[in-house]
């Protein structure tokens, strides 16, 4: 792993941190929300929701099924699966590698005025020229919301997301795999190395009385958030952390 530690001479770029919507922020008057029908995890929105005594722990540090993780092409370096992580493959011209990415973070309802300004952003993204694009959660709490939200980002650059507190873990993930090759679920590629940086994913969100899934939101604990440190210190630095929220203030 040694001739994958990132020289002092490299660099990384967070091109754009882009935030569309508030949390709680009413729809405009007079305009309906199309968010599509809740999968089975999502309980209706205007109903009181009990605080959930289990969650999914989506910050396991777990290898995915086989096949479940794919290969992808960032910033011109192949990375193929490796349990839990992508790394590059073998055999490779690395040069003076950069790295480059726009991040984005609560896009909330994947309304007709949201999805039309997610295509926009993924326009200026491939013309400023980033590597891939980030989703840090936030994302709409149904699997046809959460899918057409990806949809409207997923074109020349990679996609790399995680859920935060809004979606259920099988919506999410359910979404991710039916977008196919160029969009990766960071809750099964928890790090994804780069010659120029490691990317350590944190899925899901750590106060479980704000998952809009209930007990099929994603969440986190103590425990958790040590499986992740310990894959970070396995890395080469630099390390970026991506997540929904700072792990538990922390």
């Amino acid at each position: 792993m040694t001739r994958l530690r990132a020289a002092s001479s490299l660099s990384i770029a967070l091109l754009v941190a882009l935030t569309l919507g508030g949390a709680g922020c009413p729809a405009p008057a007079g305009r309906d929300k199309k968010a599509g029908v809740p999968d089975a995890a999502t309980p209706d929105r205007g109903a009181a929701r009990p605080w959930p005594t289990t969650h999914e722990a989506c910050a396991r540090v777990t290898p995915p099924p086989p096949g479940k993780l794919k290969e992808i092409s960032l910033a011109g370096i192949r990375l193929i699966p490796d349990g839990s992580r992508l790394v590059p493959a073998p055999g490779q011209s690395v040069g003076a590698p950069r790295l480059v990415l726009g991040v984005l973070a609560d896009i909330h309802q994947a309304d007709e005025d949201n999805l039309k300004q997610l295509g926009r952003i993924r326009a200026l993204l491939e013309q400023a020229g980033a590597h891939a694009i980030v989703v840090l959660g936030g994302m709409d709490a149904t699997y046809e919301g959460t899918r057409a939200a990806l949809a409207s980002l997923k074109g020349k650059l990679p996609l790399l997301a995680l859920p935060g507190d809004r979606a259920s873990r099988s919506g999410f993930s359910g979404a991710v795999e039916n977008l196919g090759q160029g969009v990766v679920d960071l809750t099964l590629a928890r790090a994804v190395v780069h010659p120029a940086a490691t990317l350590i994913s944190v899925p899901g969100y750590h106060l479980v009385h704000n998952l809009r899934a209930a007990e099929q939101g994603c969440s986190y604990n103590a425990e958790d958030l040590r499986e992740v440190a310990a894959l970070a210190r396995q890395q080469g630095a630099p390390r970026v952390l991506l997540a929904h929220g700072p792990p538990r203030g922390k």
